[in-house]
């Protein structure tokens, strides 16, 4: 099975920043997989023992946080040549068994309610829109919709495309779901398919409506209304809406036409008319506005998003996002860069083959020199993301 797209792109291995003290040497390929392994190994040590998930009670994003987990745990069984992450003979395969019983369990932090729900699905009017039809997110006509969500509540989009990401790392769309649920009601447990169908409606549904941010995401579902799309909960919206497409789900044609019109939105136009103060913003990604918080990391889900919705390497809005990375690769701090381990966004796919083709520093080689050289003795959560 090939690695798995998303994980690619959205993690890559960029855990430090370009301004560290530059490696002498190119690591090898076997240096750079037993960095990896050094970071499996501490990965799966901070599982929690009596649950199965990642993170400490009570930390909010414990699901969000599993997810990232069996991302690589799940891809890993396949770089390894085994034919599931399920399968026995992989070293990892009861954490990642105990990882997904976690996801579909009930949650002991969260009051008793287990990490997923239902929304009824409606249809969105985008007649004064960008798509200027009415839209039916419920691409299989059940009349609902699922999401995952925090145990605060409030990460919902974030932790819907993370799971997203690790049902398609997991190459097994005909399991059935570990917690037993059945939501479509034919009397046997949904499979991570299903499931994940209804992700992709729930996405697909919770898409802003109208207003200046039409077309993006916040981090709640919207309904037939305008809301404060940020970039930041786009990014985790669209690799996820990726990975269920690589499951072989249908995410509908007009969700792509809305996201397209959010994309020229919150790209920084070329000159000073909409940079408010902010220091060369010219082709970058803003947070809620094309004005505030310009940075990398949503630049990297910038690129992401306009390959997804079709746009060439050549298109202008393309290449002035690809110059607003090269030239701020060097950034330091967070409203700039952002600290190195959330800076991983800034890997990118250009011709959708599951590689990231074109790099301002060829970043793959330098970033694996960097995991090599920087290995920490005692990784974090951050270093998750270098493990991707």
């Amino acid at each position: 099975m090939k690695k798995n797209l998303v994980a690619l792109i959205c993690f890559g291995i960029l855990l430090l920043s370009a301004t560290m003290t530059p490696i002498s040497y190119a690591a090898t390929p076997e240096e750079i997989d037993a960095a990896i392994e050094t970071g499996l190994e501490w990965l799966v040590t901070a599982q929690w023992p009596d649950d199965g998930g990642w993170g400490s009670p009570p930390e909010w994003d414990r699901t969000a946080l599993t997810g990232l987990a069996l991302i690589k745990l799940c891809d890993r069984a396949y770089e390894l040549g085994y034919d599931s992450p399920f399968d026995p003979g992989y070293v990892y395969s009861e954490n990642v068994l105990r990882g997904w019983e976690f996801i579909f369990s009930v949650d002991p932090v969260g009051g008793g309610a287990s990490h997923i729900e239902t929304h009824a699905t409606s249809i969105q009017d985008h007649t004064l829109g960008y798509s200027g039809t009415p839209d039916d997110p419920d691409s299989n006509g059940n009349g609902y919709s699922l999401c995952f969500y925090s145990t605060n509540g409030y990460h919902t989009t974030y932790t819907t495309g993370i799971i997203l990401m690790a049902l398609e790392a997991c190459g097994t769309p005909g399991r059935q779901n570990e917690g037993g649920f059945d939501f479509n009601g034919d009397a046997s447990p949904d499979t991570y398919l299903e499931i994940a169908q209804e992700l992709a409606d729930w996405l697909a549904f919770g898409q802003v409506d109208t207003g200046p941010r039409e077309g993006g995401w916040e981090y709640h579902m919207v309904d037939n209304a305008g809301g404060w799309s940020d970039n930041s909960n786009g990014g985790y919206a669209v690799l996820g809406l990726a990975a269920a497409e690589g499951m072989g789900c249908v995410v509908p044609a007009w969700v792509k036409t809305e996201l397209s019109g959010y994309l020229d939105y919150i790209q920084n136009d070329p000159g000073p008319l909409d940079d408010d103060g902010e220091v060369d913003p010219d082709g970058g990604s803003g947070y809620t506005d094309p004005w505030f918080w310009v940075n990398e990391l949503k630049t990297g889900n910038l690129l992401f998003q306009l390959k997804y919705c079709g746009d060439d390497p050549s298109s202008t809005r393309y290449m002035n996002a690809l110059s607003y990375v090269e030239r701020h690769w060097n950034d330091l701090g967070f409203s700039g860069g952002l600290e190195p381990g959330w800076r991983a966004n800034n890997n990118y796919d250009d011709d959708g083959d599951g590689l990231i083709d074109e790099d301002p520093r060829d970043g793959l080689d330098n970033d694996g020199d960097l995991l090599v050289d920087e290995d920490m003795p005692t990784p974090n959560y951050q270093a998750m993301y270098c493990l991707m």
